[in-house]
């Protein structure tokens, strides 16, 4: 994605976290399995291709190979500058086959019976008419046939170590996920199938669900987009008040921007003052920009809504690994995380 149209791509984003609601998608099934027992925490990794027919190079796989690097990043790894001193080697392997068959429908034959007479008079009784209306009833069924088309997508993620030079090398975690579906597309398939597992590799994983409630489909697109578009993403999901549920969903910095992606449950109200600022080892940076929230005005949030809304904010460090985001008079959310 080219970074030159960030600013339209922000745009794009934020008024889909704020219109988004189920039935502007398909729903995304999804059946995923993982196995073995690893500590990616402080680990440094690289990826490669399984196919060897696959370049590096390619543009597929560099997209899909950025999803798998922030799965990684996400359980506390790092992608490696020299694969030679990477402790782990990931492959990755993605393929669509297709299902495509042929379904027989029963279809009803529709036939005339019998009819109906009526009677219309005139309100003087002057006037008489009689209307004959045919009965129609199913009187037997034929077939159809018509072209169903399945997919089934698969993304297979696979750990070895990389310092162990004795022998075949070792596999440390493996996770196959796999999407059946009408959907002919990888592109839009594999973010979701990631996004389902942030957090939790290295460890065993069973899941067989969907992918199609307001909060998923939330969270998935911030953090397709914030992986295509930035340098850095967190994922804290850091509750920051009770009343109403405010969490801080994802946290996005790219060479001093830092952008705060929250989500709010109704019903309730925010008020984001105008000199709202974020704090961080005793310096304050002020708000530069909010995206889909009134600030220095009340947002109310109606019974059972899920609001996301974007705070901006400019010059912040890269080193800091927490700050605050005080709305002076209305909010303080405190010891807020971020990963370094």
């Amino acid at each position: 994605m080219i970074r030159s149209n960030t600013s339209l791509l922000k745009a794009v984003l934020t008024a889909v976290l704020v219109l988004m609601t189920t039935s502007l998608f398909a729903r995304i099934n999804m059946t995923i399995s993982s196995f073995g027992n690893y500590d990616f925490a402080g680990k440094h990794f690289y990826i490669i291709p399984a196919d060897p027919n696959i370049s590096p190079k390619d543009l597929e796989f560099k997209e899909y190979a950025q999803y798998v690097a922030a799965l990684l990043r996400s359980s506390g790894a790092f992608e490696a500058t020299d694969p030679a001193t990477a402790e782990v080697c990931v492959l990755i392997d993605y393929l669509i086959t297709d299902f495509n068959y042929v379904e027989t429908v029963p279809v009803p034959i529709r036939d005339v019976v019998g009819k109906i007479l009526t009677v219309d008079q005139s309100p003087d009784r002057s006037h008489t008419a009689v209307h004959s209306k045919d009965v129609y009833e199913t009187v037997g069924y034929t077939s159809e046939s018509k072209q169903v088309h399945k997919f089934r997508r698969v993304l297979n993620i696979y750990c070895y170590d990389n310092l162990d030079y004795e022998g075949d090398p070792d596999m440390l975690w493996k996770c196959n996920m796999v999407s059946d579906g009408s959907k002919n597309s990888l592109q839009y398939i594999i973010p979701a199938l990631v996004y389902s597992v942030i957090g939790k590799a290295g460890q065993r994983i069973s899941i067989d669900s969907w992918l199609n409630d307001e909060a998923d489909w939330g969270g998935y697109m911030a953090f397709q987009y914030a992986m295509k578009d930035y340098v850095h993403a967190s994922f804290p999901f850091y509750p920051v008040s009770v009343q109403p549920e405010a969490r801080i969903n994802y946290v996005i910095r790219n060479n001093g921007t830092l952008e705060v992606i929250v989500r709010e449950v109704g019903p309730g109200k925010r008020v984001i003052a105008k000199d709202t600022y974020l704090s961080a080892d005793g310096v304050d940076y002020p708000l530069t920009g909010a995206n889909h929230i009134k600030v220095g005005g009340t947002n109310r949030f109606k019974e059972g809504e899920t609001v996301f809304y974007v705070l901006k904010f400019q010059g912040v460090p890269s080193e800091i690994t927490s700050f605050d985001i005080v709305s002076p008079d209305k909010f303080t959310w405190c010891d807020i995380p971020l990963d370094r």
